[in-house]
């Protein structure tokens, strides 16, 4: 069934998603936040993982980002919701066959982490 859905992974810097590599699909860091984008025929999912615990304004301006990834469009066709860190369910940790690995700190490329471990 996931084949059906094309899925692209941003990350937010200086408060903009930047969509990641598939390379670093899965790789999520706990002091920045993602949004998870799976676009199908007639239905699309926008997840938003949040590393950090954010404080209310935070939590708003997440949507702004949703916004952005979504080019602004709010329609019955779109799911969005939003999941902190550790309380992932296993239909999201599933769409990452490479394993959901969650790292301590800022994001780094994960190609630059498996070299820095090596």
């Amino acid at each position: 069934m996931l084949e059906d859905y094309e899925m692209s992974v941003y990350v937010i810097e200086n408060q903009k998603p930047v969509q990641l590599t598939e390379i670093d699909y899965g790789h999520f860091f706990s002091d920045e936040i993602y949004i998870i984008d799976l676009k199908g025929k007639k239905h699309r999912y926008v997840v938003t993982w949040m590393g950090p615990k954010l404080n209310p304004q935070e939590m708003s301006q997440t949507s702004s980002y949703m916004d952005m990834v979504t080019n602004y469009e709010n329609s019955n066709s779109i799911t969005r919701c939003r999941v902190g860190k550790g309380h992932e369910e296993e239909s999201l940790m599933s769409l990452f066959p490479n394993g959901f690995i969650n790292y301590i700190g800022k994001r780094v490329p994960i190609d630059e982490r498996i070299a820095s471990i090596k």
